[in-house]
């Protein structure tokens, strides 16, 4: 059914089933009480209806940068965290890509927005500066995962052999050095 928004306004939810998708034409006419009907509404038409969920990410990726670098591990030697995972180029053309952990967002949101036809790949850098930073920003590790929505806002989240951050801010003890005693 139609809401009325107000004098001039109504909206229409319209619930697509899937297999619905490709190009859809509209006529809305409107008759008041009185039977009096209008002529068809002029402007949009025709409208495209997208259910479909673009393929999930695979390949997610952990790359710590600066000091000591030991894969998908922050420690007290790194300065920044980057990530990327591979999308498949084409179903995700003009929407974003956005990097969870334990399947939730960071704050704030790290995303890619900028995903071209032709993009195989979408890529996060949180721009930290230094290890304080990145201790600040990493309390902990957890499960690092990618959600993909397409233009259409459909949304798909990677599954697969999503990598494991590790955190390890903890300096290794001082070795204990002795030596045999002298007779």
């Amino acid at each position: 059914p139609m809401t009325k928004t107000d004098n001039l306004h109504w909206t229409y939810t319209w619930d697509v089933p899937a297999g619905s998708d490709g190009n859809h034409t509209v006529t809305i006419k409107a008759a008041d009480r009185a039977g009096n009907k209008n002529a068809p509404a002029t402007g949009k038409t025709v409208y495209t209806i997208d259910n479909i969920t673009p393929a999930a990410p695979t390949a997610v990726t952990l790359t710590p940068v600066g000091g000591t670098v030991v894969a998908n591990t922050l420690n007290t030697t790194n300065t920044n965290l980057t990530a990327a995972a591979t999308i498949t180029p084409g179903q995700a053309t003009g929407g974003e890509a956005e990097l969870l952990i334990g399947g939730n967002s960071f704050d704030p949101a790290m995303k890619d927005t900028e995903i071209a036809a032709g993009d195989s790949t979408v890529t996060f850098d949180f721009g930290l500066l230094n290890n304080a930073a990145v201790q600040t920003k990493f309390p902990a590790g957890g499960t690092i995962s990618v959600r993909l929505k397409d233009a259409a806002g459909n949304p798909v989240v990677s599954t697969a052999a999503n990598p494991t951050l590790v955190v390890d801010y903890v300096a290794p003890a001082a070795p204990l050095i002795s030596s045999p005693a002298i007779s």
